[in-house]
């Protein structure tokens, strides 16, 4: 008995109050109740966000895989439609073309084809792809020559073809 005091003074020292409501919990049976149905309430209001950009890496790769798998670009353009981006992806798709243009080892026209059936398909992909320009435009000293060299063959189609 004398032990079992000690452990409880010397709880209450450590934990402060909250040990003396160890013992009280078991007559307010409907007071927990209550508490544990508004924590689910909040849990139902809470919304996730996912900070790791899984889908964007996901859209990326499904990008990447159809624009190599594809045997013209006629063909890939209809792929990639078919594939109905949600509003504010267009940008992410300009951005692949732009990118698998770059790491070319020479200048593929297949690029500039497609970028320009795009715009010329729709005209909400001129908006990113003139934005792109600026921002490569701004950028271009960093880029190695011949990745300078593609990024700068795949606008000028774009600007010669009057899409941009």
């Amino acid at each position: 008995m004398r032990n079992e005091q000690k452990y409880k003074t010397l709880s209450k020292e450590i934990l402060g109050s909250d040990a003396d409501s160890e013992g009280e919990e078991g007559s307010e049976g409907s007071g927990s109740e209550e508490s544990y149905e508004e924590e689910e309430d909040e849990k139902k209001d809470v919304t996730i966000i996912d900070k790791t950009e899984t889908n964007l890496v996901a859209l990326r790769r499904t990008i990447y895989l159809t624009i190599n798998s594809s045997l013209d670009f006629e063909e890939c353009a209809h792929k990639l439609m078919k594939m109905q981006l949600k509003p504010g992806q267009e940008i992410e798709l300009c951005h692949m073309f732009l990118d698998c243009c770059a790491e070319q080892r020479t200048y593929e026209k297949f690029y500039g084809l497609l970028a320009q059936r795009f715009c010329n398909i729709n005209r909400i992909y001129i908006g990113p792809f003139e934005e792109i320009f600026k921002d490569s435009y701004s950028t271009a000293h960093r880029l190695d020559t011949n990745r300078l060299r593609n990024v700068s063959k795949f606008f000028a189609h774009l600007l010669f073809t009057d899409s941009i």
